[in-house]
């Protein structure tokens, strides 16, 4: 798994459909970038232990929003190596919600885990 500070993955910044708009840029966003799952392992929860636990490090290193750019599978089937990001569902049910979608199968979502940014 991968996570970190967004500003750590230049990818996102510069991506046309997953970067942030400049209202919705504030500080302290980490980003939950990819998974990997041996495929042994793959429909056991395997993921959502690794997202529930992606949360609570990123919560105890400063956080205030954690983001992730999953596929809606409702939208798109991938297949396994698509699915590297998680998918929507696996981030809804961990409490994210979409922030912003500029592609309908890739949203953008967000769960905010500290102090709230004055806007």
């Amino acid at each position: 798994m991968s996570v970190g500070p967004r500003e750590h993955f230049p990818r996102i910044l510069r991506s046309t459909t997953l970067r942030p708009e400049p209202s919705q840029d504030t500080e302290n966003v980490w980003a939950v970038v990819c998974f990997w799952v041996p495929r042994p392992n793959r429909g056991r929860g395997v993921a959502r232990v690794l997202l529930n636990a992606a949360v609570r490090y990123a919560t105890a290193n400063g956080a205030d929003t954690v983001e992730g750019y999953p596929v809606d599978t409702a939208l798109r089937s991938p297949g396994a190596s698509g699915l590297f990001t998680g998918t929507l569902g696996l981030f809804s049910a961990a409490g994210f919600t979409i922030a912003r979608s500029r592609s309908p199968e890739r949203p953008v979502v967000q769960r905010i885990v500290g102090p709230v940014q004055a806007s």
